[in-house]
């Protein structure tokens, strides 16, 4: 595969274990797929941003380039509304991620009346961190200000990941690239996977069977509904993952953000956490016994325990 190619393939899959099912299966992409995965992909906004006005320029679809310009039209706009405060009616706050808890969760850090002080000051502590921009009581003006706050994510390199902007009296409908179509997933129920770029590990409890069935659902309530369609964010498959405690959650995750991951099936020197995800997969596959998951759950719970007692 030529290097363009391949290095497109990971801008739109962040899963090298989806990756490399498209490349074998040959499975291919419209131009406006292409664009849906960007938008709702895991990239930089200025890589995505980027890739959007090259596919922009090369794509024959003309519907899909005047998309794409509404779009990133849009986008800039926002931010420039998101950076104007010359009447301080608004003030930044910012929040730094120093665990790997969600930002609802995490206190402001400091306060500032200019985006750029704001970032400045979430860069140098090299960790995650968000600038949300809040509406304070300005008599007089706050009525020509939108009351919804906004926020920009980056990352640890001080990179935007994500925005969530607004435009006041904004009438005109959301280019959001939420389409539906079906994406690549080489899962079976009972697999072992792992989160992109997260200490988080799971079973698949979603079959073959089910999933095509639901994609069948999905497509039939696009065409009658399509205000009522989930569109390109629900396309999900059920992942239970592994808690601290041996227990197990679910949750609806996108395939293409999942590795498949593969532990060492070691009796005597595994690590308890993958003796017991081994354990979860058989159950999940038909085999294994309830007993068998209690005995590795307590292994678990006691490994767990020990490396907390150890790192005190």
């Amino acid at each position: 595969m030529e290097k363009e190619k391949i290095e497109e393939l990971k801008a739109l899959i962040p899963s090298e274990y989806v990756r490399n099912y498209v490349s074998e299966s040959g499975w291919t992409f419209t131009d406006l797929q292409k664009a849906v995965l960007l938008v709702n992909g895991n990239l930089t906004l200025k890589e995505q941003h980027s890739r959007l006005q090259v596919l922009q320029e090369n794509t024959s679809d003309q519907d899909l380039r005047k998309r794409i310009a509404r779009y990133l039209n849009k986008e800039e706009l926002k931010f420039q509304a998101f950076k104007e405060n010359k009447d301080k009616a608004y003030i930044y706050i910012l929040m730094v991620q120093e665990e790997d808890i969600p930002y609802s969760s995490i206190l402001p850090t400091e306060y500032f009346f200019e985006l750029d002080q704001a970032y400045e000051c979430g860069r140098e502590t090299n960790l995650p961190f968000m600038v949300k921009k809040y509406l304070v009581e300005a008599p007089g003006i706050t009525s020509q200000y939108d009351p919804e706050p906004t926020f920009l994510e980056f990352n640890k390199d001080g990179e935007a990941v994500y925005f969530h902007g607004s435009l006041w009296n904004d009438d005109e409908e959301s280019e959001d690239f939420r389409d539906f179509f079906e994406i690549p997933n080489p899962f079976e129920q009972g697999d072992i996977v792992k989160r992109i770029e997260e200490d988080e590990y799971g079973i698949v409890v979603t079959s073959r069977k089910e999933w095509k069935e639901s994609l069948e659902r999905d497509k039939n309530l696009e065409k009658q509904h399509p205000e009522a369609g989930m569109g390109y964010i629900g396309i999900t498959i059920t992942v239970e993952f592994l808690n601290d405690d041996g227990t197990f959650s679910h949750a609806h995750v996108n395939p293409l953000c999942l590795e498949r991951y593969q532990p060492k099936e070691d009796r005597l020197n595994g690590r308890p956490m993958d003796k017991l995800l081994i354990c979860a997969s058989r159950l999940h596959q038909g085999e294994g016994s309830l007993d068998e998951l209690y005995f590795r759950t307590m292994d678990y719970r006691e490994a767990k325990a020990q490396i907390e007692q150890e790192s005190r």
